[in-house]
């Protein structure tokens, strides 16, 4: 559907954004919603290296559990990303994207709900989208 970064910002942004700006519940839900996306995508693959130096501070079992945890919340995150790519018939490998994926549509979100929020409105393919 798209095939720049770019393209995908404008039109995920202005979907995003015509999805939010009649309905101020799911924009809080947009904006926690993105919160979390953005946490996921930044906090889980770190999450067993902060583990590994809790230990390596004297954490001791505790450490170890978070560290065995994280690692299979990991897997089964990328696990269950890697069946959707394999039945969308794309490769399994793109699963390994996804804190990257993650954290571009949270900031998606969070510029359209901005945009509701500040009134700007959005672009898209030369045409201006403003709330009502």
């Amino acid at each position: 559907m798209y095939t720049s970064l770019p393209e995908m910002w404008e039109g995920w942004t202005k979907n995003i954004y015509l999805g939010l700006s009649d309905r101020p519940s799911l924009m809080l839900l947009g904006v926690f919603g993105a919160f979390l996306l953005l946490v996921t995508a930044l906090v889980l693959p770190l999450w067993p290296l902060l583990g590994f130096f809790w230990f390596l501070r004297g954490g001791g079992w505790l450490a170890l559990i978070v560290i065995a945890q994280s690692l299979i919340l990991w897997a089964i995150v990328i696990y269950a990303r890697a069946r959707v790519a394999i039945g969308m018939g794309i490769s399994a490998w793109y699963a390994l994207t996804l804190p990257l994926g993650a954290a571009v549509f949270a900031a998606m979100m969070l510029t359209s709900t901005w945009k509701v929020l500040s009134g700007q409105g959005v672009t898209w393919k030369g045409r201006m989208y403003a709330s009502k």
